[in-house]
Order: structure tokens, then C-alpha cells, then sequence
């Protein structure tokens, strides 16, 4: 998770991250469209962690899928990554156009 992570916020700061770019399927969309899904999955995760550290102060929260609109091409490049790519696969899941955690 970790060099996925670094990847995602690598290619957010420089415009590129070797591990992204080996894939295939990341190089048929625009420089925009993956910089705002990697941007929209670091924040989320960024949420997520909050919601965690929220519940162990025993605050009623409960962790959220983030629900993607396939229209956006963001959305899209998230859902082909986490359809076709083994290092999104293994931590991430898409049910019913909502992206989560693989637990």
C-alpha cells in the first residue's frame, strides 16, 4: 500500500511516477484525468484514516466508500485500474460504482 500510495502522491507533485507509468492502461488517459483520480484517492484515504482515528476515540463514525460517476473520466481511469491493475486490485474494489478499502 505504501508504494502505491507514494506513487499516487509522487505523480500529484511531479507529474510522473515510474510505477504508474508502467501500466498500460494509465498511459490512454490525459495528464489531468490522472492527476485528479490520484488526488481524489489521497484525499479519500486521508478521510478514511480520520474516520478510523475517529472511532477509536469511540465517535460514531463509520468508514464510506467513495461513489464514483462514470462519467467523469477520473472515475473511469479509477475503475480501469482497479479492474486491470494487480497494485490497485489487491487493496481497492469497485461494487455497484462505489470505490472501497479490500478488506
Amino acid at each position: 500500500m505504501i508504494e502505491l500510495l507514494s506513487a499516487l502522491y509522487e505523480y500529484v507533485k511531479s507529474g510522473k511516477s515510474p510505477l504508474l507509468e508502467k501500466s498500460e492502461h494509465i498511459n490512454k488517459y490525459e495528464h489531468g484525468t490522472i492527476y485528479t483520480m490520484s488526488l481524489s484517492l489521497i484525499l479519500w484515504l486521508r478521510l478514511e484514516y480520520k474516520r478510523t482515528e475517529w472511532r477509536k476515540e469511540k465517535k460514531y463514525v463509520t468508514l464510506k466508500p467513495m461513489s464514483l460517476n462514470m462519467k467523469y473520466p477520473w472515475c473511469q481511469a479509477l475503475n480501469d485500474m482497479v479492474t486491470s491493475e494487480e497494485i490497485f486490485s489487491q487493496y481497492f474494489c469497485i461494487i455497484n460504482s462505489n470505490f472501497a478499502h479490500r478488506f
